[in-house]
């Protein structure tokens, strides 16, 4: 614990923590199953059995999906070495300056969890200076399809958001999880802010994933649904196309009349849909 920022009391006093959780907790909880003990193990020494295989593949495609993502910024500062003290008074030093793209800096602060003061530790990838305040930014392989991996992507993303609040006083611009289908989803409260997409595939889907997501934005994930479901039921011809809905997405009506190009309509759609469900569904189980 000698290495974490010590936060001092207003009479200058140190206070030291008795507990350290890290960000990665989160899914080194879940993932690649539920248990509970897990992390305790680990505090007490006892090492994991190593990753297998297609744990080492996921592994080394996450780091190429965020190496990627790292050669399109710049400048960048790297604050990847460094004891974590260090790199959290860098981060500090760094934001207050304006650097445009902080990488791999640290967020931390002391807090109080069941009775014990405890030292919350983060590492966000990415903190990229927006237009109003900075964009708190991780990469994931998974997509929005793919649960519990995205979830945990989701929640540590959150965390970083709570600390990024607790450090610097206010909270972050938003919030972008780069996901591994080239969708950015910024996650703000119950209304979606921005999405966007790249990648590869046919005209229709990717005129599709761009007409939805003008649509969407702006729209609460409620709103959002009932427009999925209204444009599923134009591609299977179950009602026609309402531009009061759809906006400009009425242009893809006349897909609905070509059976094979349907489901490249509605990839997109569908894949957002799917994230939006995942997401109310875990808000309740917190709640």
């Amino acid at each position: 614990m000698d290495d974490l920022p010590q936060p001092t009391s207003q009479n200058g006093a140190p206070r030291h923590a008795s507990l350290q959780v890290l960000a990665g907790d989160l899914a080194f909880h879940d993932l690649p199953s539920r248990c509970d003990l897990r992390v305790s193990l680990r505090e007490r020494g006892v090492r994991p059995a190593p990753p297998g295989p297609f744990a080492e593949v996921l592994r080394r495609l996450g780091r190429r999906h965020e190496d990627a993502h790292l050669a399109s910024l710049e400048p960048v500062v790297n604050l990847s070495d460094g004891t974590i003290a260090q790199r959290a008074q860098w981060t500090r030093d760094e934001v207050e300056k304006g650097t445009p793209v902080v990488y791999r800096g640290v967020l931390s602060c002391l807090t109080e969890l069941a009775g014990l003061r405890c030292a919350v530790i983060a590492e966000p990838g990415f903190l990229v200076r927006g237009s109003l305040d900075y964009v708190v930014r991780e990469t994931t392989v998974a997509t929005l399809r793919e649960r519990p991996a995205y979830d945990q992507a989701c929640l540590r993303l959150q965390l970083e958001g709570w600390l990024f609040k607790q450090v610097f006083g206010h909270a972050p611009e938003s919030l972008e999880l780069l996901a591994g289908d080239g969708q950015t989803v910024r996650i703000d409260g119950d209304r979606i802010t921005e999405i966007a997409h790249s990648g590869d595939g046919c005209s229709i889907s990717q005129a599709s994933a761009s007409m939805m997501s003008g649509v969407v934005v702006g729209h609460t994930t409620g709103e959002a649904l009932e427009m999925i479901e209204h444009f599923r039921k134009v591609m299977h011809r179950e009602l026609p196309a309402d531009e009061d809905v759809l906006g400009d997405a009425v242009a893809l009506e006349g897909v609905n009349k070509y059976p094979v190009r349907i489901k490249c309509a509605l990839l997109s759609w569908m894949a957002l849909k799917d994230g939006l469900v995942t997401r109310i569904v875990d808000q309740k189980e917190v709640r």
